[in-house]
């Protein structure tokens, strides 16, 4: 039996503070670079960021096709995806991130490469105008977690709608790996030198989640991506899900 605090609550929808979120984002884009700061894997060595990053690339490039794609990506951070991705699936590609900071560095970091962009642009708040009709690949990692229920249901039906009736989507997020919902309330982290503010859905709150608001979708791939020396904790881990339209 786990028990709930004012600062970590068990098996209970509660909403975080978005703009405790941001304020966090914001703070750690002006102090932090590289692969730990997106990670949040600050305890751990950077080579472990790079395992890391590494078994997701394999897990992702496992289910792709032999094509380029045009990428949207939510939460593009400073650019973890493009270095990942540019060589051979870019097409086109298109990154939001609601953090000034990291859209700055991602505009110096891939200036000279054609047909990437970078966005200033809540996940919760997506400006049609600006990005494309349709996209045949949607990446959004480590994003999830940070948005309410109401605000994530919506996002996702927005998605649906940005997505080609061939289109694929990777969604790679923290997840609860105690069969129930954690939820943290402005909880001090001292790995984290910070108050901090998440929600660790089970791995079947976000398959319901996902597959209730994108139409004609099917499971290709998931699991598990962390190791203890990579980041996975005594109650939460990253799961990645692929899915395919059509």
């Amino acid at each position: 039996m786990f028990k709930s605090t004012d600062t970590r609550i068990y098996n209970k929808k509660t909403n975080i503070n978005i703009n405790h979120v941001n304020e966090f984002w914001q703070n750690k884009a002006q102090k932090e670079s590289g692969y730990s700061t997106v990670l949040l894997n600050t305890n751990l060595p950077e080579n472990a960021n790079i395992i890391r990053n590494q078994k997701e690339k394999e897990f992702l490039f496992d289910c792709l096709k032999n094509k380029k794609y045009n990428i949207l990506e939510i939460g593009c951070g400073n650019g973890r995806w493009v270095d990942n991705l540019k060589e051979k699936y870019i097409n086109r590609y298109d990154g939001i991130d609601f953090v000034e900071n990291f859209i700055n560095q991602c505009n110096e970091k891939f200036a000279k490469i054609s047909d990437i962009h970078f966005y200033c642009m809540s996940a919760t708040d997506l400006k049609q105008d600006i990005l494309k009709k349709h996209y045949d690949l949607i990446i959004i990692t480590g994003v999830s977690m940070y948005i309410n229920d109401k605000d994530l249901e919506l996002l996702y039906r927005n998605l649906n709608n940005l997505l080609t009736l061939n289109g694929s989507l990777y969604i790679q997020e923290s997840v609860s790996t105690i069969n129930q919902r954690l939820t943290l309330n402005d909880f001090y982290s001292e790995e984290l030198n910070s108050k901090y503010n998440a929600i660790y859905r089970t791995i079947e709150e976000y398959s319901c989640i996902i597959e209730r608001n994108f139409t004609n979708i099917k499971l290709k791939n998931s699991g598990y991506l962390l190791t203890k020396d990579i980041g996975a904790r005594k109650e939460t881990n990253a799961y990645c899900y692929f899915y395919e339209r059509g």
